[in-house]
This record gives structure tokens, C-alpha cells and sequence, in this order.
């Protein structure tokens, strides 16, 4: 595996790997999943005990350590660590359906994780953070999903607190500029919905047309977002946001 920009160091390369992404921790090193080698066939024998490991660059694989899945055994796991390099975040299931949630808090060198969610009842995700407040997007008690905080301290179900409340319509949401965009599929149109980490509404965004939208993802320090629009006269465009302003430019259309 090669690293690029500023964490290239020469290249290496990691075997076995499956069903993963890669989340660097500084420029030191990264965390990854895999599964151990099949015992017996290769080609046959099953691969369900799914492992997140950390990789330290300049080091061989076989000194990697395992983070978790030695002693939790799961068919998928994975992780990532958090924009201000504060948290790793674990995420663990058995199925496509249902997970357990974990945080580890890389401050400390000897943190432990962490449990958020301990069962696979809902499916749970930590979209940002700001410092030890975590957003989470959850269908916990609400199959339309909702959007709750706690404390890293003690993040575990109980202690969750509504941000932005279920509605009647499925919510797929974003962070981006230090905002959260809510967005919503009302009577087959896209309606979008932008907080601050208070839960204020900032504003419902104005969109191009009547017609579908997504994106509006980015890093906390973006000046400019970017989202997706299109509808039965209007080809996929791609359009900038300022979150300030709330004003939305063409970025780039299609030729028809």
C-alpha cells in the first residue's frame, strides 16, 4: 500500500486485506480490517471473524495490532478516527442490518474502548464530533432516523439526547463547514434542512428546482460544500454552497 501527499514514506504493502477502509492516524500510521487466513481451503473455508488492526509505517504486518475483534467476535468490523484525530470510532455487526458502536479516545494512550451500543437492534453512526460532544445518526426508537448527542465520557444509549428529532420522512444527513444538513425525500422531492451543532435551524436550503439532491459533506474548516442536483429537465449538475450565505452557484453542468 503506497501513501500519497504529505504521510508518503515509501510503499508498503498489506495483505489479506477485505471488506475495508483506511483512516490514518496522523501521519504515523493507519487502521484497517481484515480477516485472519483461512484455516484449510483458502477457496472454501469461511472468513467471519472480521479484525481491526493498526498499522505503523516503516513497520512489517506481522507486527500490526490487533484493536478489536480478538476477544468480540464479528462477521464485519471497522473504524475510523474523527477529523480532529480525537477518537477512533469502531463499528462492528453481523449481518448488513444492526450494529454495535465503540469509541476509543486516542488522546490517551491508555484509554480503553469504550462501549456506545452493545446489541445489533438498530443501526447507529457517528457522523461528527465537536470536541467530546458526539452527533450521532440512529433508527433507535425512531425508523426514520434521528439524530442525537452525548458525551464521549459516557456515550452509551441512555444518555443520548435529541438533537434533531424523527419526522414522517427517512433522514439522510451530512456535516460540512461546522453545520449539519438534514435532508429528507418529501413527496419524491429533496428538501434539505441546515443546523448548527446546537440544533438550531440555520435554514432550509434553497435549492435549484423542484427535483433530487444530496451531498453537502465536508470538513469543518470548508468555506464551500458541494451537492448534486437533478430533476426530469435538469441532467446531474454539480452545485457550490457557501454555509454562511446559504447562496448556491453552478460548479459543473453537463454538455446537452
Amino acid at each position: 500500500m503506497s501513501s500519497r501527499g504529505e504521510r508518503a514514506k515509501g510503499s508498503e504493502t498489506l495483505v489479506d486485506v477485505k471488506f475495508s477502509g483506511v483512516s490514518w492516524k496522523g501521519s504515523e500510521g493507519f487502521y484497517y480490517s481484515s480477516y485472519e487466513k483461512p484455516k484449510g481451503s483458502e477457496l472454501s473455508a469461511k472468513t467471519d471473524e472480521h479484525k481491526l488492526y493498526y498499522h505503523k509505517l516503516g513497520t512489517p504486518q506481522k507486527e500490526d495490532k490487533v484493536v478489536f475483534g480478538n476477544e468480540q467476535k464479528r462477521r464485519y468490523v471497522g473504524g475510523y478516527v474523527t477529523e480532529d484525530q480525537k477518537y477512533l470510532i469502531i463499528s462492528a455487526s453481523t449481518s448488513t442490518s444492526g450494529n454495535e458502536l465503540y469509541i476509543k479516545d486516542l488522546s490517551n494512550p491508555n484509554s480503553k474502548i469504550v462501549t456506545i451500543v452493545d446489541n445489533f437492534n438498530s443501526d447507529s453512526s457517528i457522523i461528527d464530533n465537536n470536541g467530546s460532544k458526539l452527533f450521532i445518526v440512529t433508527d433507535f426508537n425512531a425508523p426514520n432516523k434521528r439524530i442525537v448527542t452525548v458525551d464521549a465520557a459516557n456515550p452509551q444509549q441512555k444518555n443520548w439526547k435529541d438533537l434533531i428529532a424523527e419526522t414522517d420522512n427517512v433522514l439522510s444527513p451530512s456535516t460540512g463547514s461546522g453545520f449539519i444538513f438534514a435532508t429528507y425525500m418529501k413527496d419524491a422531492v429533496s428538501v434539505v434542512k441546515q443546523y448548527d451543532f446546537n440544533g438550531k435551524l440555520v435554514r432550509d436550503i434553497n435549492l435549484p428546482g423542484i427535483g433530487s439532491a444530496g451531498g453537502f459533506g465536508g470538513k469543518k474548516d470548508a468555506k464551500v460544500l458541494y451537492y448534486s442536483f437533478t430533476n426530469y429537465i435538469t441532467p446531474g449538475s454539480i452545485y457550490s454552497f457557501d454555509a454562511k450565505t446559504g447562496k448556491s452557484e453552478v460548479y459543473e453542468k453537463p454538455k446537452v
